[in-house]
C-alpha cells in the first residue's frame, strides 16, 4: 500500500505539474543519535522506531529522517501537494513513505478544503510532528504525544480562517482512516474524525481540540494472553465475561481532548500541552498528560527546559479465580489484571540547548530523564521497552528500578 500511494503521488504531482503554472520544491532532515543509560530499560526517541538504546548503546536512527515535499499550483485548480518521507518506522522501515498527498483549494471567504493524506490536527505540532527545525526541543514531548500516536489522515479536511474579536480564529475538522504500526502490533483506524480551533492574538495562542477514533488492534502478545485467560485454563471464572467488555480488540472507541497555551514574544517562549483520553478499552487506557516548554532565546543560542506528567486511571477489571485455582492462580490473576489498567505512569523533564549556527540550520544536545511514579516495568509504552517477568512475559533478569536518561543530539536542517 505505501508504495502504490506513493507511485500514485508521482503520478498526480506529474499531472499536476502539467497544468500547474508554478511548481516548489522543499524538504527538510536530521541527522540524529541517542542513547539511554539504563541496563535494564531501553529508549526510542519515537514510538514508532524499530530500535530503542539500552545501556549506553548509541542508536542513529530514532530522530534521523529525510523528507522532500513537491507543491504545483494553478489559480484555479488549487493545489496538488505531495511529501514523502524517509525515517526508520515498526511498519515501513527505512523505506520512503508518502506523509502527505492532497488536492487542497481555497476560496476568497476564507474556507480551505483538503482531500487526501493530510496532517491529523490533533496537537500543537501535528504539522511539524517530524520538522525538528520548527521545534525548539528535540522533538515533541512523549508524554501527552503518546496519547495519539497517529500523525496522518486519509479523508478530507476542511478549514477556514476569520477575524475573532481582536485576533484570528482556526477552524479544521477532518473525518477519514489511518493505519499505523507500533513496536508491539499494528492499528488501524476505520474512522478518525475531529474538531480543533486555534485562536491567535500577537504573542498569544490558545488551542482546543475534540477527537474521535474508531479503531482495531492486532497486538499478538495481547491476543495470546486474552485468548488464554478467556479460554478458563489460567482458572480464571469471569476472565470471558470481562476481557470482551472491559479489554476489546476490535471496534474501540476512543475520545481525545487537548488543549495548548502559548506565548511566543520573540525572545521567550512558554509552552503548555494538556490531553485526555477515554475509551471503551484498557487497550487505549484513560489517560492524562501535559508538559510545560520553557525557552530563551539569546541570538543564536536557545536554552530550554520541559517537565512534564503522564498518569492513567483504569480502574481493576475485577478477575476474579476459581476456589479449586489455588492461591498461585489468584495471584497471577492479580497481576495480569494490573497490568491491563496499563500502570506507565511517569514524569519526564528535559534540558536542552539549540544554537542556530548557520541559515535554515540548527544543533540540539538534550538531556532527557524518565521516572516511573506507579509500578516500574509493569506498564508498557511505546517509548520505553522494558522487559516483561512472569507472568506477563518471561523476563527473569534485574528488576528496573523505575529511572533512565536519554541523550540526544540533533542536527536538523531545511533545503
Amino acid at each position: 500500500m505505501p508504495r502504490r500511494l506513493g507511485i500514485a503521488g508521482l503520478l498526480a504531482l506529474g499531472m499536476g505539474a502539467s497544468a500547474a503554472q508554478e511548481i516548489q520544491w522543499e524538504g527538510y532532515g536530521t541527522v540524529a543519535a541517542h542513547r539511554g543509560d539504563d541496563a535494564v530499560a531501553g529508549v526510542r526517541a519515537d514510538g514508532r522506531n524499530r530500535h530503542f538504546s539500552r545501556d549506553g548503546d548509541w542508536v542513529f536512527d530514532g530522530d534521523s529522517l529525510l523528507a522532500v515535499q513537491a507543491q504545483a499550483s494553478h489559480p484555479r485548480l488549487g493545489k496538488l501537494v505531495w511529501q514523502a518521507l524517509a525515517r526508520d518506522d515498526v511498519r515501513h522501515g527505512a523505506r520512503p513513505r508518502t506523509e502527505w498527498l492532497y488536492w487542497s483549494q481555497e476560496t476568497e471567504s476564507g474556507w480551505q478544503w483538503r482531500l487526501g493524506r493530510t496532517a491529523l490536527p490533533v496537537f500543537l505540532h501535528s504539522e511539524t510532528r517530524h520538522l525538528g527545525y520548527a521545534q525548539t526541543s528535540a522533538r515533541p514531548a512523549n508524554v501527552v504525544y503518546q496519547i495519539n500516536p497517529f500523525t496522518h489522515v486519509d479523508g478530507v479536511q476542511i478549514n477556514h480562517h476569520h477575524a475573532f474579536g481582536p485576533g484570528e480564529l482556526k477552524t479544521e475538522l477532518y473525518w477519514g482512516n489511518a493505519k499505523l504500526g507500533v513496536p508491539a502490533g499494528q492499528v488501524k483506524a476505520e474512522q478518525l474524525s475531529g474538531l480543533a480551533l486555534r485562536w491567535d492574538q500577537g504573542p498569544w495562542s490558545l488551542r482546543y481540540g475534540h477527537h474521535s477514533l474508531v479503531f482495531d488492534t492486532a497486538v499478538p502478545a495481547i491476543e495470546r494472553l486474552l485468548n488464554e485467560l478467556s479460554s478458563g485454563r489460567t482458572g480464571c471464572s469471569n476472565c470471558a465475561s470481562v476481557l470482551a467488555r472491559r479489554v476489546p480488540t476490535r471496534g474501540i472507541h476512543s475520545r481525545i481532548h487537548s488543549l495548548a497555551l502559548q506565548y511566543d514574544d520573540g525572545p521567550w517562549l512558554l509552552s503548555l500541552e494538556a490531553t485526555a483520553r477515554e475509551a471503551n478499552s484498557t487497550l487505549a487506557a484513560r489517560a492524562q498528560a501535559w508538559y510545560v516548554l520553557a525557552a530563551h532565546r539569546m541570538g543564536d543560542w536557545t536554552p530550554y527546559a520541559v517537565v512534564g506528567e503522564m498518569r492513567f486511571r483504569e480502574p481493576p477489571l475485577g478477575l476474579q479465580t476459581l476456589p479449586q485455582a489455588g492461591p498461585a492462580a489468584a495471584a497471577v490473576h492479580a497481576r495480569i489484571d494490573r497490568y491491563l489498567q496499563t500502570p506507565n505512569d511517569r514524569r519526564i523533564w528535559q534540558l536542552g540547548l539549540r544554537w542556530d549556527f548557520r541559515e535554515r540550520m540548527a544543533l540540539k544536545l538534550q538531556i532527557e530523564g524518565y521516572r516511573s511514579t506507579a509500578e516500574a516495568g509493569l506498564g508498557q509504552s511505546n517509548f520505553l521497552e522494558v522487559p516483561s517477568p512472569p507472568p506477563i512475559g518471561s523476563y527473569r533478569g534485574p528488576v528496573w528500578d523505575g529511572r533512565v536518561r536519554q541523550l540526544s543530539v540533533n542536527l536538523d536542517f531545511l533545503f
